[in-house]
Parts: C-alpha cells; sequence; structure tokens
C-alpha cells in the first residue's frame, strides 16, 4: 500500500497539494518553497513533526482536530474497557410487559378544585 499527504489550506477550507509520499523530506521540501506558512496542522506522529520543524522552524505546530478528536475516543474507550463501574442494584421491579396501548377511561374523570382554578386562571390570562 502507498500513502501520500494532502495539504489543505485550514482558513480556506481548500486542498492545496498532494505529496508522493508520507516522509519528513518531502514535508520539509514543501515547507521550504513555502516560506509564508505560519501554522502547521498535522498528525500525532513524528514524520510530519520533523519536516515541519526543519522545513518552517518559525511555523507554530498544532494537533490537527481530528486528532484531537480521535485521542479523546481512544482515551474513553480504553477507560470504558478497563473501568469495573458497578451500578447499584436497582429498587424498582422490572417490568413484566410493554402497554402497547392507553387504557381510555370508561367515564371521563372531574377535575379536582385545584385543577379548575388553575384552568380558570389560564383561561382568564389568555383572553
Amino acid at each position: 500500500m502507498r500513502y501520500g499527504t494532502i495539504i489543505v489550506d485550514l482558513e480556506r477550507h481548500k486542498v492545496i497539494d498532494v505529496l508522493a509520499d508520507r516522509s519528513a523530506e518531502r514535508a520539509k521540501t514543501w515547507l521550504e518553497a513555502h516560506p509564508t506558512v505560519e501554522i502547521v496542522s498535522r498528525d500525532r506522529g513524528g514524520t510530519y513533526a520533523d519536516g515541519s520543524a526543519q522545513g518552517a522552524p518559525l511555523a507554530q505546530q498544532v494537533a490537527d482536530k481530528w486528532y484531537l478528536c480521535k485521542n479523546l475516543g481512544d482515551a474513553i474507550e480504553k477507560y470504558l474497557l478497563n473501568a469495573r463501574i458497578c451500578m447499584p442494584p436497582s429498587s424498582a421491579p422490572e417490568p413484566t410487559a410493554v402497554v402497547s396501548s392507553c387504557a381510555v377511561p370508561s367515564e371521563p374523570r372531574t377535575p379536582t378544585k385545584a385543577e379548575q382554578e388553575t384552568q380558570g386562571v389560564k383561561k382568564s390570562s389568555e383572553v
């Protein structure tokens, strides 16, 4: 399998160039040919760190946000796999059946006095 390098202007969301491989030397050469680069957003590997440090020594190197999310996801997954989380037993009984429809009362329910007063307040304030 063969890998390359894609160079993207992250401010404009535009592909600038595609390099033939993933070598520090090729990244260094490209950066030397583009001296206006101030920030290099890269993966967590050392290849691009080396190429960036050599090709654009004054440029700030930052972790690409995709890799930050990837690192966070990996850390959470590792924690959850290693954690021994014990949930206390539920005090509520397990449901025995699922009700698929609502029961309709045979006679309409009369609202309580408090409900009637609340409804009266709502009706008078809605006017």
